[in-house]
Formats: C-alpha cells, structure tokens, sequence
C-alpha cells in the first residue's frame, strides 16, 4: 500500500509526506537426506515513511531536503535441495535490514536548459545490515548470512547534461560514497591474520564512481532517429565481502552503442 499528500506553504514552498506499507512473508522448507522436513517461516511488516521539502528558487532553480527509510527482509540460511545446512540452529534465522537515508541537494537549468546540473549530499544510517560470512563445523567451512550491526555513510553526487544543438547531448556524473561497517569483525580476517578494523567497506560498494558520455542524434524521418553513443564509467575498488580481503581493483569500462529510434521503439 502507498499513499501521499502534499502541501504549499508558502510560495515555491512545498512539503510532501509519503508511506508505504509493505509486509513480507518468508516461507522455506528444507529436507535433509534422512527424510525429515524442516518448515521456517516469518513476516516482517514495515511503514516506510517519506518526507520530501522543496522549494523553487526560480522556475529553473530549485533546492530540496528528504529523509526516507528503507528495508531488506530477513530470511533463513537453508541449502536449497540440499536438506538442511550444516548452519547450527542458531544461526538459520537472520534479521531484516533497514535504513535512513538523509538527503539535501540542488537542481538547476541554465541557458534555456541548453545545461543542466545537479548536485546532493547524504548520510545513510544503517542497522542489521546483512552480510555474507562462514563458520567452521565439523572441520570445513560453511557459508551463511548474518547480521552485522551498523553502517553509516556520508557522500555526495553530482551530474550534469551539456546539449548545444539538437543533435549533441553531453553528460557525466562524479560521486563519493563511502558505506562503512563500524565495529564489524570477520572471523575470516582475523583468521587471515589481519588486524581488526573500526570500520569496514561494506561489500560491492565503491567509495568513487564518475562517467562521462556523450550521444550523436540524426533525424532520418518524422518521429526517427539514429543515434551514436560511447561512455566511459569508472568504479574504484570494491570488496567481495565485509571481510575486505578479496578486493577487485578499480574498473574502467568504456562503451560505444550505434542505434535507431521511432516513437516509442529503440534498438541498438
């Protein structure tokens, strides 16, 4: 279920309040070799609110603040068709994550919206986050998902759009985002020898994105275009989990797409 209201305060003054309900039932059942079933289940039931003030500057400038709250259900750590894991008991069951995202920014047109730019700042407050990590039973490893306690991040986002004719349209972004895991420990750093962190990177987030493209459009009829496109993107480095020891370096990834446009139709 969603529902929202907004409101004028004043002029160019606006604030809106969203929620959402969401319930999630979580059902799993696993059979060991031996024949016996396992039944898990659980529901996770959530409001997820939404506060959002804007206020327009100018018809071409406005500035905005939000606060949002998200969630990840939880769920069971069971091998599927495999009977059940050799997880103990206690460690099956895992908690849903949720967080607060807290954003302020910028969003402004100039030259006729010949260029665009955009910018934001945010913390993100996270609890029970999820992570991915093992326990030893019966001398061999065994994976499962935990809880891991808190994470915070503060970063901004930038983008911007260049278009000084009909036919060119140049665009890029630049954003830091630096998720960290505090008080976090992996058995498998420590079992690495590696030191205890106060903060780790949480898995698969990188702390730097940029990219920069640009796309060439030819009419060739009413309502038809082609159009050439290439992008570079680049990610820094990321980790495969909160353990932080498998990193997998900076990516750079450069793309070039030729393509055609009718109405609604793209392909390329």
């Amino acid at each position: 279920l969603f529902g929202m209201v907004s409101l004028e305060l004043a002029d160019g003054l606006t604030i809106s309040q969203e929620l959402r309900y969401s319930q999630d039932q979580i059902d799993e059942t696993s059979t060991p070799a031996g024949g016996t079933k396992g039944i898990f289940g659980d529901k996770f039931t959530n409001f997820l609110p939404r506060t959002i003030v804007e206020y327009q500057v100018s018809p071409d400038h406005m500035i905005y603040a939000s606060a949002a709250k998200g969630n990840k259900p939880g769920g069971f750590n069971n091998s599927a068709g495999a009977g059940f894991s050799a997880v103990p008991n206690h460690l099956k069951p895992f908690d849903e994550e949720s967080l607060w995202n807290y954003e302020a920014g910028v969003k402004t047109s100039w030259f006729d919206n010949k260029f665009t730019f955009n910018a934001s700042v945010f913390y993100i407050d996270w609890t029970n986050v999820q992570v991915s990590t093992s326990i030893e039973v019966d001398g061999r490893n065994v994976s499962y998902t935990a809880n891991a306690g808190k994470a915070d991040g503060l970063g901004f986002e930038t983008e911007f759009r260049v278009r000084p004719n009909s036919n060119i349209d140049i665009f890029g972004g630049f954003g830091y985002s630096p998720l960290r895991i505090i008080d976090y420990v992996d058995k498998r750093a420590v079992s690495a020898g590696l030191p205890a962190r106060e903060r780790s990177q949480v898995a698969g987030t990188p702390d730097w994105t940029a990219n920069i493209g640009s796309v060439y459009t030819v009419p060739v009829g009413d309502n038809a275009s082609v159009f050439l496109q290439g992008d570079v993107v680049y990610r820094s480095t990321t980790y495969a989990t909160e353990a932080n020891l498998a990193e997998t370096g900076a990516k750079t990834t450069v793309g070039m797409q030729l393509g055609y446009r009718a109405g609604g139709l793209r392909a390329g």
